[in-house]
């Protein structure tokens, strides 16, 4: 699979698609589906070409539905005024219980009686949810409503007037996504229709439209909840002045809550979302329970590199140039590499576990206890540069290295990192810069977490 970088994929959909009220469709905008398939062409993502019927007359379509249903499927259960939908990330809270990592702390200030969880796909399967995935995706075989065989002729009539203008090579993506939107809406909207249901709160607003569009349908307001990076390089948070207009309508959250002000700033540099849907709640997450009490302890000489998701080309031969520099020059320190919470290529870190002043911590491990101990921290881009805020730890971005230096670049711009080139010693650079402020405050990052932000949207 090829790897563009994120301002590539933005630069070759604002080619292919520069008018987003083109992507128009009954109540709402499929923009982001054409984002979904000019990446995964761009991408060269076979993966994401799946055997797609959306072209079907509508009649054929739903007696496909039909036969299903014939087999026999289970009606959701009564749902509570509150659906979370599992973010998957896990934590450890004070106790050592392990948590929710975005929602424990939102759930359990509306109270159980309030609130459903609904597992997602990559939800940890040993947790307890009051809706199982088996539940949901057993609505699969639900017959066609009313509604829905309009959302689908709606869809055929967009994929038609959109094969006039997009590339033959990209309609395969297209149609692909508008399938994979489809099965998503018919699942979610026999899911939530014809419930009691207000607000559906969620992490990711991106690869969820089906989700979003039958929360909608069915009267349900959507919240989302940050999860991790917004950057102005993003794919899916800020978007050009074109979409303003049509943004209502593209399949975003109703609202979108965020750590601190910052991240609220950043938001409004793109199109995605307004002042008025955007809302600073502070530091909700599972580390942020623990912040408090997590005074920074004793320093150690430890360079951690917190390793992005599915990026081990870029980060494994740095983590070899590092390795041999800290073992030749530094030998009184050590490398820790710390994986993302959904890396895939966990053995090709795992490898290095046995070298000499290298170790490597699994998926689970605690960030803040590593970055409590690390004197350096050392990555491409990631929300764990700004964890490291107000932890006494100098931060450097690798810079002209891998697919996304524009992305490691946005890091200095934004005052949360120090530039640091593939070739450089960081201990040495350590040393020049220990005692020199970043211009970026963690307030500003991770807000006190305020209770009365989230509980004012869901009263």
């Amino acid at each position: 699979m090829k790897r563009p970088s994120f301002s590539e994929i933005n630069a070759l959909v604002e080619s292919l698609v520069p008018e987003p009220g083109r992507c128009a469709f009954g109540p709402f905008n499929a923009y982001k589906l054409f984002q979904h398939a000019v990446a995964a062409y761009a991408l060269d993502n076979q993966r994401a070409l799946i055997d797609y019927k959306l072209h079907w007359p509508v009649a054929l379509q739903q007696a496909r539905y039909l036969a299903k249903s014939l087999k026999g499927y289970s009606s959701p259960p009564i749902l509570k005024p509150l659906v979370f939908r599992d973010d998957a990330r896990r934590g450890y809270d004070e106790q050592g219980i392990r948590r929710s990592f975005y929602m424990h702390r939102l759930r359990e200030d509306v109270g159980s009686e309030r609130a459903t969880l609904m597992a997602q796909p990559l939800s940890p399967p040993e947790d307890t949810y009051d809706v199982t995935r088996a539940q949901i995706d057993a609505l699969r075989s639900a017959p066609l409503s009313r509604e829905e065989r309009g959302v689908l002729r709606e869809l055929q009539i967009l994929a038609a007037r959109t094969s006039n203008w997009l590339p033959a090579e990209v309609m395969p993506y297209l149609y692909s996504a508008f399938q994979v939107f489809f099965e998503s809406f018919h699942q979610h909207y026999q899911f939530f229709r014809n419930q009691p249901t207000q607000h559906f709160v969620m992490t990711t607003h991106y690869h969820n439209e089906g989700e979003i569009a039958a929360a909608r349908l069915s009267g349900i307001r959507v919240i989302e909840v940050q999860h991790g990076l917004i950057s102005p390089f993003d794919v899916y948070y800020c978007y050009t002045e074109a979409l303003r207009e049509h943004s209502d309508k593209a399949l975003f959250a109703d609202d979108i809550i965020v750590f601190g002000k910052y991240w609220k700033n950043t938001l409004l540099s793109g199109a995605g979302y307004n002042d008025t849907q955007i809302h600073v709640a502070g530091d909700y997450t599972i580390d942020g329970l623990k912040q408090a009490a997590a005074a920074t302890g004793e320093k150690e000489n430890k360079v951690l590199i917190c390793a992005q998701k599915n990026l081990s080309g870029d980060y494994i031969p740095y983590l070899r140039f590092l390795l041999k520099l800290v073992q030749e020059k530094h030998p009184d320190w050590e490398v820790w590499v710390k994986l993302h919470p959904l890396e895939r290529d966990v053995d090709r870190y795992m490898a290095f576990n046995d070298e000499s002043h290298c170790h490597i911590i699994g998926k689970d491990g605690d960030l803040n206890a590593l970055l409590n101990i690390a004197k350096i921290q050392v990555t491409i881009y990631s929300t764990t540069l700004y964890d490291a805020l107000g932890k006494d730890v100098v931060n450097f971005a690798l810079q002209d290295y891998g697919k996304f230096s524009d992305y490691a670049a946005s890091m200095i711009d934004s005052g949360v990192a120090w530039p640091l080139l593939h070739d450089e010693d960081p201990i040495q650079k350590f040393q020049q810069l220990k005692d020199t402020e970043l211009p970026l405050k963690r307030e500003d990052v991770y807000a006190p977490f305020s209770p009365d932000v989230f509980q004012a949207l869901v009263s």
